[in-house]
């Protein structure tokens, strides 16, 4: 860098940078500071798109965590139906173990003690055997 000293009056002197050299540092800073804009813009670029991608992962997240609480809602519900279902298997050996095989006189008089006495118990017999087909 070339210095000239520049008389002002009589008396004063004064040290200065060519101007050329000047523009050229001016201009340097200019085209870094042009870097630094775009790189800046681009990161604001892919903060955004980080941002979009963190909003619709919160929102699978929380779908997520939804349907976990249906799942095991399910669960749940499945547990108490086989519950029931053991317990009407138990019930149902239990009635069949006591219900005597038929022995209709009806034709005698209607309606006759076999059919009075075990008629609803077949009855429920055969409607769990067709549910349970």
């Amino acid at each position: 860098m070339s210095e000239q000293i520049i008389k002002i009056g009589n008396h004063e002197l004064v040290h200065i940078t060519e101007v050329r050299e000047l523009r050229r540092q001016l201009a340097e800073a200019n085209e870094y500071a042009r870097k630094l804009s775009i790189k800046v813009t681009d990161q604001g670029v892919e903060i955004q798109r980080l941002k979009s991608e963190l909003e619709i992962a919160a929102k699978i997240s929380d779908v997520c965590k939804r349907q976990e609480v249906e799942l095991q809602h399910s669960r749940d519900e499945m547990v108490k139906l086989q519950r029931k279902r053991d317990a009407g298997d138990l019930l149902f050996e239990e009635l069949d173990d006591k219900t005597p095989e038929p022995n209709c006189s009806c034709f005698i008089f209607p309606p006759c003690s076999d059919c009075a006495n075990h008629a609803s118990s077949r009855y429920a017999l055969d409607e769990w055997k067709e549910a349970n087909k």
